[in-house]
């Protein structure tokens, strides 16, 4: 998985910072837009993942926010990527993902 996921990373941080997280700021009137934005962002973030689980969805979906804040602090997916691929590999070498895929055994 490791350097091919790298594109997957920062291709999904183009969409949901690059494109919808900034679109979404850039037409809310809603005072409170900043947390807003990334909430919302997040969320289609974590839908994103819906295919796999309902737990990796929801478990994307919170890690999702501190990128979103990431993103608006520094404006640009460079940092956001590389933390996205780095937690995405980590996560898969101790076997987190198969463990969120099938759930926890009874």
């Amino acid at each position: 998985m490791t350097l091919a996921y790298l594109p997957v990373a920062f291709i999904q941080e183009t969409l949901i910072r690059g494109i919808y997280q900034t679109v979404f700021y850039d037409s809310s009137q809603h005072p409170q837009k900043y947390w807003l934005v990334i909430i919302l962002a997040s969320g289609v973030f974590g839908a994103v993942h819906l295919n796999y689980s309902l737990t990796l969805a929801i478990f994307s979906a919170l890690l999702s926010i501190p990128w979103g804040w990431l993103y608006f602090r520094h404006r640009t997916v460079i940092g956001v990527t590389l933390s996205h691929w780095l937690i995405g590999n980590f996560a898969w070498l101790i076997g987190f993902w198969d463990y969120i895929n099938r759930g926890p055994a009874l």
